[in-house]
């Protein structure tokens, strides 16, 4: 996955390999995974700045990589020394690694294994490979979408038999294990005065009022993010208004969504479409979404990036009244060069649970 791509960027700035080090599968580097397709325990990935790119692998895991397509060194106790097991086959004089996803004590490990080696961070431009989908990731990414929606829909469908928040997460964790893939995250249900905490954790029972349900799914490593608000009980007009006053906008941002479109301006445009409610608005539009929950693009009032076709990110307008309620829309977003595909489907008309 872009392993050329990556040698040509070792190569632009004079680093002689990359290293990633996936110490565990159940915190994984991204950039691991990435490159390797593979999510491994205590494995390194090397890619030289030229030549064929190799796993150092213990001997446990070894027989996991059977039919891969990457050379496969056994790190043993003969065979221990990570420098020398690279000087075999390249220079090693600057190395790179992805500093965002090294602990200090693995950073320490490194320094003492490459003496003498200057290590550099490539992180940032590893992110930058990784916000361009290809077509086998956005396959992915598709199925992912609707794994999403026929869950969270499966939760709507059930909501009135469960009592509290965390029994709807429960509910959804449950979904998730049935078709064989996990949370993206920790699901967020506020409901009533509780919706007017973006990242509220689960309490008690299920409030009246506006419920938020905000899930994704994790599934072939990618990430899904998925917001509905419905009601439990009676709105009033005023609340009916609010909620489609941001599911007014939220439709008109993603048909803003056009290649070369800078985020910066569709976070302005959210503000302007918000009208009187902008001011309870606090966290950023969107941002880009696949291995990792976030990811570039951030669309927020200090983004310098543009939209580009083949990126997928979330579009996430909410108002957020203190000790009232709050009401958030979310969908994953893939820009083409046609224009904006929604990618989760779920019906957005306010569902009212009575």
């Amino acid at each position: 996955m872009k392993i050329k791509e990556l040698q040509k960027i070792l190569q632009q700035k004079k680093i002689d390999a990359a290293l990633f080090l996936n110490y565990s599968s159940d915190n994984s580097d991204p950039n691991f995974v990435y490159f390797t397709q593979k999510n491994l325990d205590f494995t390194f990935f090397i890619v030289p700045k030229s030549g064929r790119s190799y796993f150092i692998v213990p001997k446990m895991i070894y027989p996991e990589l059977k039919n891969i397509k990457f050379k496969k060194i056994l790190w043993n106790k003969k065979n221990d020394n990570l420098l020398k097991i690279m000087k075999k086959r390249h220079p090693v004089k600057t190395i790179a690694i992805n500093k965002r996803y090294i602990t200090l004590s693995l950073y320490k490990y490194l320094k003492k294994h490459l003496k003498r080696v200057e290590i550099k961070d490539i992180s940032n431009e590893c992110s930058k490979l990784r916000v361009l989908k290809t077509k086998k990731e956005i396959l992915n990414y598709k199925k992912a979408a609707r794994i999403t929606d026929e869950i969270i829909q499966s939760l709507i469908k059930n909501i009135k038999k469960i009592k509290t928040e965390k029994e709807a997460i429960g509910y959804l964790k449950m979904q998730c294990w049935k078709r064989k893939c996990e949370v993206a995250f920790e699901p967020i249900i506020a409901s009533g005065s509780n919706g007017a905490e973006p990242h509220h954790k689960a309490t008690g029972k299920l409030k009246k009022g506006f419920c938020i349900i905000d899930f994704g799914i994790k599934y072939k490593h990618y990430r899904t993010d998925i917001t509905r608000t419905i009601y439990n009980g009676k709105p009033s007009q005023n609340e009916i208004d609010d909620y489609n006053l941001v599911l007014l906008a939220q439709q008109k941002l993603i048909k803003s969504c056009k290649q070369g479109i800078t985020c910066k301006k569709l976070y302005e445009d959210s503000l302007k479409l918000l009208k009187h409610r902008a001011r309870y608005f606090t966290h950023g539009l969107g941002h880009g979404i696949g291995l990792e929950i976030h990811e570039l693009p951030n669309i927020g009032p200090k983004s310098k990036e543009k939209l580009q076709p083949n990126m997928i990110f979330t579009i996430e307008p909410a108002i957020y009244l203190p000790n009232k309620y709050g009401i958030r829309i979310e969908d994953n977003i893939l820009l083409t060069k046609r224009g904006p595909v929604t990618l989760t489907k779920t019906p957005k008309k306010l569902k009212i649970i009575s």
